[in-house]
């Protein structure tokens, strides 16, 4: 079920505070804060994210490597890695990089079948760990707070809060963009399983970077609220309560991390991989 974006748009005060281009990528809705300048908002995204890219990349061909060096006892397997490999780099190719998880953890899985070292082969490989642990600082570091709220209850929701941050340009200052996931799913809801959306409110990229900072706090003061849906299986994030979450980086860019058996190299886990190490 697609998000009205006309109704969104309608909602109290969203042409003073945000840019009317509502972006659609990576399965999400990405509205952005009109203090900033769209087009280099994006523009200085991309280049961030760039080496992420590249360290993508890295990967797909070490596991194509890899696979060509399997004896010829597991033919079946060298060919599903081959094809699954040409359908990430296509996809890749097609700007969608994000989705290109599902493909690693495929042929890590096929390589796990037959007992090969997938992660010593990785910890081996030293510079494509460099390449994903030597990323830009503000991939790596950026806070967000999520919520999920029901479907029937996002007008409301920014409703409300767009009256906070209009009553509140200090706080919105920090305010980088806001994410809604762009499909529902069913959430617990008071009444009964409704459908909901994830919604992430991301902070001014090296602007917050400790949980120490108060600010952290006054963003779920003024977000928090009886009516979101309790959070289910969050994963990355450290609870604020049962209905808000803080986290910093990006849940691709972990997800990989943890494939890739070096997750706690960048974030701590002591908090559920939420902050990065000596937050």
């Amino acid at each position: 079920m697609e998000l009205n974006l006309n109704l969104l748009k309608n909602a109290n005060f969203f042409d003073s505070l945000y840019h009317q281009e509502i972006i659609c990528q990576h399965n999400q809705y990405y509205i952005f804060n009109k203090l900033r300048d769209l087009g280099e908002s994006c523009k200085q995204d991309r280049a961030s994210y760039e080496p992420l890219n590249i360290a993508n990349f890295m990967l797909a061909r070490s596991l194509k490597n890899i696979s060509k060096g399997l004896d010829k006892g597991h033919v079946e397997i060298v060919r599903r890695i081959s094809q699954t490999v040409e359908e990430w780099v296509r996809l890749y190719d097609k700007g969608g990089v994000y989705d290109t998880f599902k493909y690693a953890n495929e042929i890590c899985k096929d390589l796990k079948s037959i007992d090969y070292p997938v992660h010593e082969s990785f910890l081996k490989d030293g510079e494509l760990v460099r390449a994903f642990i030597c990323i830009p600082y503000l991939v790596k570091s950026f806070f967000q707070i999520h919520m999920v709220i029901a479907d029937q209850n996002i007008i409301d929701f920014f409703n409300g809060v767009n009256e906070r941050f209009k009553n509140d340009p200090a706080t919105f200052y920090y305010v980088h963009e806001i994410k809604i996931s762009r499909f529902v799913f069913k959430g617990d809801e008071p009444g009964g399983l409704q459908n909901c959306r994830n919604i992430k409110i991301v902070l001014l990229p090296g602007l917050v970077n400790s949980i120490k900072n108060p600010i952290i706090n006054v963003f779920c003061q003024l977000l928090n609220s009886s009516e979101y849906c309790p959070l289910q299986n969050d994963m990355y994030g450290f609870r604020m309560s049962d209905k808000l979450s803080v986290s910093q980086g990006n849940f691709h860019y972990k997800q990989f991390l943890s494939l890739l058996g070096i997750l706690r190299k960048v974030y701590d886990p002591e908090y559920n991989y939420a902050f990065i190490n000596n937050n």
